[in-house]
């Protein structure tokens, strides 16, 4: 049976770890312990949507309910450059609620709200009623299998009625429609999210979000509750654990030198290779960008910093590294892999490396990114086609898009979390290939960057994920030393 896509969408931020700076290494603050995989996979910003302001952020919003009364139209134009392109809904979708599955249609709407989440704070894109579409919109965006070409829609599809376009398109207003445009809470992460006044706003979202969820008509956000005693504290910014960080050296340092970090040093003017690791595949793009260490101090770190320092990516070839032990040769096409020392990390073990042609996303292809003259890396890992992506889902036949990943079998969801009977939160792999099940939890997406003249000190730098599936931005930092 036909699963609604206004019920799929709704469930698909069906995951609690979603994605992380992997090299340089931020600081022991902002990794490590305690809240399911630990802390480095849930530092975001919840409900951000394109052209929406700073205000809006905290609540959980949709294509149909968005975060902010007027969202600014899209700027990405090439269907290629998005990933998910196929939204076929043909194939059921297990929802997180104590283990419900959902197989047949929605239930009947209540009144002032939709089949899961209440209308304006909805944890994922939902169909069924959106605004109304703008003059001069490009019709040939999106598409659903059976309706034109894939990515595409046919000409008796054109977007002229309200609810048409958000059944086509269910992510337009997500970050990464209009890559860098949409709003941050903090430019190196909030750690779960939002600042909240209860643990419970944590699981899935503020007002009825937890108990759509838990009764298994919504999805989560973290999943599960922040643990007693975890530190910092969820509700931190990013710039506030880096201060921490830096203050425990100094006092640690008793009076002799230190260093504020304890990645290798980099060059002014030269190329570095840098990682991220996606857990929860939301799609969408990447890109890196430097500000001053001094703005820490004086308490002018913000996202205009980062804005004045995107770094520019280097080349055309991006990577896909794992360990050797990770993995069979089985599972991988090992025509398309080599072995060497981690690109990133510098780490002597031994990595497999793949190397694929990433999409790069610019001004000169779009209708403008930010910063306005800037470049934006597609994520390359492939989820599984139909509108949930893979989430929560036990297979996954075929990929939403094709590059050299997928044919070296690299492609899925990545990993889903089912609440169990008690309540506690268990971490599950969601559709993925064989191959990329086994890498799930230590691989890196590597890529490498011009390290901009004339600079030198300390520099934080913030790499910033822009979803396409959510209504969420990861922005995570570390720091690194820039010598002449």
């Amino acid at each position: 049976m036909k699963t609604s896509a206004i019920l799929v969408a709704s469930v698909i931020a069906g995951a609690a770890a979603h994605g992380t700076l992997k090299y340089p290494t931020g600081p022991s603050s902002m990794t490590g312990g305690g809240w399911l995989e630990g802390k480095e996979i849930h530092w975001y910003s919840q409900g951000s949507m394109i052209g929406c302001l700073g205000s809006s952020l905290g609540n959980n919003c949709n294509a149909a309910a968005p975060c902010c009364a007027s969202p600014m139209e899209p700027t990405i134009t090439d269907p290629s450059h998005l990933s998910f392109t196929d939204l076929s809904i043909d194939t059921p979708v297990e929802t997180t609620g104590r283990g419900h599955r959902f197989n047949g249609p929605p239930p009947d709407p209540v009144a002032g709200r939709g089949p899961g989440p209440v209308a304006g704070r909805g944890p994922g894109p939902v169909a069924g009623r959106g605004p109304a579409p703008v003059a001069g919109r490009d019709p040939n965006l999106r598409g659903r299998k059976g309706h034109g070409h894939k990515g595409h829609i046919s000409g008796d599809e054109k977007l002229n009625h309200k609810g048409k376009r958000v059944a086509v398109e269910p992510y337009i207003f997500n970050p990464w429609y209009a890559p860098g445009h949409a709003p941050v809470g903090n430019p190196c992460g909030v750690l779960g999210g939002w600042r909240y006044s209860s643990t419970r706003d944590y699981v899935a979202g503020p007002g009825d979000a937890f108990d759509l969820f838990m009764s298994g008509k919504g999805g989560p956000t973290n999943a599960i509750s922040p643990p007693v005693g975890m530190s910092p504290p969820a509700g931190t910014t990013g710039t506030a654990a880096l201060l921490q960080d830096i203050n425990t050296r100094m006092q640690d340092a008793q009076g002799e030198e230190y260093r504020t970090n304890d990645n290798s040093a980099w060059k002014a003017g030269t190329s570095v290779n840098v990682s991220y690791q996606i857990i929860a595949n939301h799609g969408g793009g990447i890109q890196y960008r430097l500000c001053k260490l001094d703005h820490l101090f004086d308490g002018t770190m913000n996202e205009d910093c980062f804005q004045r320092m995107p770094l520019d990516f280097v080349g055309n070839t991006s990577w896909f590294e794992h360990d050797n032990n990770d993995v069979d040769d089985a599972d991988v096409n090992s025509s398309s892999s080599s072995s060497s020392s981690g690109r990133s990390s510098g780490s002597s073990s031994s990595i497999t490396s793949i190397p694929f042609t990433p999409i790069r996303v610019s001004d000169s292809n779009s209708k403008g990114v930010l910063p306005a003259g800037s470049t934006w890396t597609k994520v390359g890992i492939s989820a599984c086609t139909g509108v949930s992506g893979g989430a929560g889902m036990s297979h996954c036949d075929t990929p939403q898009f094709e590059n050299e990943l997928t044919q070296a079998g690299l492609w899925g969801f990545g990993n889903f979390v089912q609440i169990t009977d008690s309540g506690a939160g268990e971490l599950k792999d969601s559709g993925n290939t064989a191959a990329f099940k086994k890498v799930l939890q230590d691989y890196s997406i590597v890529d490498t960057v011009k390290v901009p003249e004339g600079i030198e000190g300390d520099y934080v730098l913030s790499w910033r994920w822009d979803s396409e599936q959510t209504s969420q931005v990861w922005t995570q930092c570390s720091v690194v030393t820039v010598e002449a």
